[in-house]
């Protein structure tokens, strides 16, 4: 039952979040934090490629990519590592794509 219900609420999430927007704008806002962030030293150039490059796998997969951006700029904003924000998008990759599937399984 709880399992159920988790895979209800995450599919609710993915169907929210799916609104179609300016996809670059959300992207670009992330710029700036990123390269702020490599600035006072707390990302490096490799940690900022490898965000970028997870939003852009989530949406070459046919996701999102707001709530990655969110997910990304969230961690930025708390000042949490580079490998836990990259850790972070690719578990919520996981998470969409799993809600998807069961989504197109289950109808």
């Amino acid at each position: 039952m709880a399992r159920r219900f988790s895979i209800l609420l995450i599919a609710f999430l993915v169907a929210a979040a799916w609104l179609p927007g300016p996809v670059d704008a959300l992207a670009s806002a992330l710029d700036a934090p990123l390269r702020q962030a490599q600035d006072d030293g707390r990302l490096t150039a490799g940690d900022a490629q490898a965000i970028e490059a997870a939003i852009d796998q989530a949406r070459a997969d046919g996701l999102p990519p707001a709530p990655f951006i969110a997910k990304a700029e969230e961690g930025l904003a708390k000042r949490v590592t580079g490998r836990a924000i990259i850790q972070a998008l690719e578990t919520m990759r996981s998470d969409y794509a799993f809600a998807r599937d069961a989504l197109a399984r289950e109808g």
